[in-house]
């Protein structure tokens, strides 16, 4: 059985994928040199290949990233497909291959109240809209670890993270633009402060600039799950 879910892993990566007879001899090579140094099935890593293929990374780089999600797996984080998804998401939002996306997501386990397997599924929703702000992918992790030190699952975690971004991404209402100019600030500055310094920072400048008032905190961040996020971080 595993050898033939091997062989229907690699033609998938070949018909659906488009991968080239000389490309598939080298990713055949690579599964079984990582299985061999992972004790991972080559099943089960042909199978994250092809999710990260699909994802749109190619040679020496979807197997750069199977490798450090393989090795992430043996530790505890997951599956090998459902690291080499977050890792590939990671990639794919922040456009770099070395961001040790791997070592990120281990850290956020380590440091939050949170299990591997729940987290790396979770945590792809947030990327697009992070990477858009300037927010990067340690932030994203050290946000979700922090919130759910709170007794908050990843899932809640990582949608709340996204209801904040999404809420500071788009122009002001009417009642949040008098509450930011009552404090001095406005929705553009805060942007620009995350970029310069980071969401943490933006967010302590916000609280610090209200004097912590929840009524005035509330009116600038209306959506619950965001406002949730900022009073379980900051």
């Amino acid at each position: 059985k595993l050898a033939v879910d091997l062989e229907t892993n690699f033609g998938k990566i070949n018909n659906l994928v488009g991968a080239s007879s000389e490309e598939l001899k080298k990713y055949k090579s690579g599964v079984s040199d990582i299985s061999s140094a992972t004790s991972k099935s080559q099943s089960e890593l042909s199978d994250a290949l092809f999710d990260l293929t699909s994802a749109g990374l190619k040679g020496d780089a979807a197997l750069a990233a199977l490798q450090s999600s393989a090795k992430a797996s043996a530790i505890g984080l997951g599956e090998t497909k459902v690291v080499a998804s977050a890792v590939s998401s990671a990639m794919n939002a922040y456009e770099k291959s070395n961001l040790g996306a791997t070592d990120i997501l281990a850290a956020t386990v380590k440091f939050g109240k949170t299990e591997a397997e729940s987290l790396a599924p979770a945590i792809g929703q947030v990327l697009p809209i992070a990477s858009a702000l300037g927010v990067t992918f340690e932030e994203v992790g050290a946000n979700i670890a922090t919130f759910t030190r709170i007794g908050i699952d990843s899932k809640q975690a990582a949608t709340a993270l996204k209801s904040l971004l999404s809420g500071l991404s788009g122009a002001a209402g009417a009642d949040q633009a008098a509450a930011l100019e009552s404090v001095g600030l406005s929705m553009q500055g805060i942007r620009d402060k995350i970029k310069q310094d980071g969401l943490l920072a933006a967010m302590e400048q916000l609280n610090e600039s209200t004097g912590g008032n929840v009524e005035t905190l509330s009116r600038i961040i209306p959506n619950v799950r965001a406002f949730s996020n900022v009073l379980g971080t900051v």
